[in-house]
């Protein structure tokens, strides 16, 4: 079963480099240095995730698969709701034409405290998450 989720996991990883780099050159609009600087590491670092858990799944160091398994966790929380105010409508609040000084001292103070509550649960979510998930893992 390890060497099952090894394979798959390296696999799909190499995939996605794969597919990344096929579909950057593709893009011939773009300039070279915007594709290759500002999309490549759109690409890679999905990739060095899987590679890296391919390799701790390998290695057998599961201490650091818990840790990076709780950044990415992390990541996804921020992510989430750090797009609380978009998803509420705040952005398009904010656009309407005739805003006054109350509207965006609102919509400022909303965007602000997602910001901060984000970056409050993202903390969270790290630490609670790989407290769990190295409750999994033994200590030999």
């Amino acid at each position: 079963m390890r060497w099952l989720a090894i394979g798959g996991v390296a696999t799909y990883g190499i995939y996605v480099l794969i597919e990344g780099i096929l579909f950057l050159e593709q893009l011939r609009d773009d300039h070279w240095a915007w594709r290759w600087l500002f999309y490549m590491p759109m690409v890679v670092v999905p990739t060095s995730v899987l590679l890296m858990v391919s390799y701790f799944i390998f290695a057998r160091q599961y201490r650091p698969l818990c840790t990076l398994i709780a950044v990415v966790a992390a990541v996804v929380a921020f992510g989430c709701i750090s797009s609380v105010p978009e998803w509420i409508g705040v952005v398009e609040w904010l656009v309407d034409p005739g805003v006054g000084g109350v509207r965006w001292f609102v919509g400022g103070g909303i965007s602000i405290a997602a910001l901060v509550g984000a970056w409050l649960a993202a903390w969270w979510v790290y630490r609670r998450g790989r407290v769990f998930l190295l409750r999994f893992v033994p200590t030999t």
